[in-house]
């Protein structure tokens, strides 16, 4: 069991973002059951070193599809963000809405998308899209 007393800070500004986290006193129990104590600080980096992958809110439907087959779908829109699945192009795709992400060839928009054949959401880039999304996340 752990307590942690701690003060959380996040900063974004549009796609920028830092992450500070502080912790005066964090409080952990042993196998024996004693409490002890101990102060932790982080500092996890700016912008370019967080990428974060998430799923956007914004929902504008419209059809869509895969240039190549094996495009992956990401869980955000960077090249760091976990694999959720593969995109071929014979696949039924839905597009909802674009952001800014890392940048592939030329392309440095994504588009979040459901792959209908199987199921998927996630984040592909535009370069590797036939019809990415009008709609900004």
């Amino acid at each position: 069991m752990v307590k942690i007393s701690s003060k959380l800070i996040i900063i974004i500004a549009g796609m920028m973002a830092a992450l500070v986290i502080t912790a005066p006193a964090v409080q952990a129990k042993s196998a024996s059951g004693s409490w002890g104590t101990s102060k932790v600080s982080a500092n996890l980096g700016v912008a370019s070193a967080l990428s974060v992958c998430y799923t956007p809110t914004t929902n504008v439907p419209a059809p869509g599809g895969f240039a190549f087959d094996g495009v992956r779908i990401r869980t955000g829109p960077y090249l760091d963000c976990p694999t959720a699945g593969l995109g071929y192009t014979t696949h039924s795709v839905t597009t909802h809405c674009w952001a800014p992400g890392d940048t592939v060839g030329s392309y440095h928009t994504w588009t979040y998308l459901t792959d209908n054949t199987t199921g998927k959401k996630g984040w592909s880039t535009d370069a590797y899209l036939t019809k990415p999304s009008l709609a900004r996340c």
